[in-house]
């Protein structure tokens, strides 16, 4: 059978013979991948060793690094406050080998005392201070899987909703 891209299948044989080629291809493919796969792996297993000592080694030195630039924090000035813009002077050090320096990371919200978030969410919707409300952040969503099992037809349209099930043809390829 011809084989080509453009070739067009025209009875279930020749789809069968087509399906053999492909199965024929997909083995091929598979022992390939594996044969590449056993080689990367063994060429990894070689380097491991020295990239895993060197590993260490830089995260050691980083580690001395920053332990010293700890204790020169003040050269590189205070973060701008929010509004303020940025802080006169650098807030870098260029050196030979490097740069160094301290950058501002984004602002985390973080529970204090002890408490969990689900406690404090709990004490704003509680409370009277109703300027807080808008700090509580509620989503709405459709739950889809409750509409599939539930929802009759006539309200699916009245909403707005449809329920769309499509085929997919597939292809299973038996193993060679």
């Amino acid at each position: 059978m011809n084989f080509s891209k453009d070739a067009a299948i025209e009875d279930w044989d020749q789809l069968d013979d087509l399906l053999g080629a492909m199965r024929e291809k997909v083995a091929e493919k598979e022992k390939r991948v594996s044969k590449r796969d056993a080689e990367v792996a063994a060429v990894a297993a070689r380097h491991s060793g020295r990239i895993d000592e060197l590993s260490a080694e830089v995260s050691a030195m980083e580690t001395r690094a920053l332990a010293f630039l700890e204790t020169k924090k003040e050269i590189f000035g205070e973060p701008a406050k929010t509004g303020e813009g940025r802080k006169a002077g650098p807030r870098f050090k260029d050196l030979l080998h490097g740069r160094v320096g301290t950058r501002q990371v984004p602002a985390k919200v973080l529970p204090i005392r002890g408490l969990s978030f689900d406690e404090i969410v709990e004490y704003i919707r509680a409370s009277t201070r109703t300027s807080l409300k808008r700090f509580v952040r509620t989503t709405h969503e459709i739950n889809k899987q409750k509409v599939i099992a539930e929802m009759d037809e006539e309200t699916l349209s009245d909403v707005g909703l449809e329920i769309r099930r499509d085929d997919k043809l597939y292809i299973d390829l038996k193993k060679a």
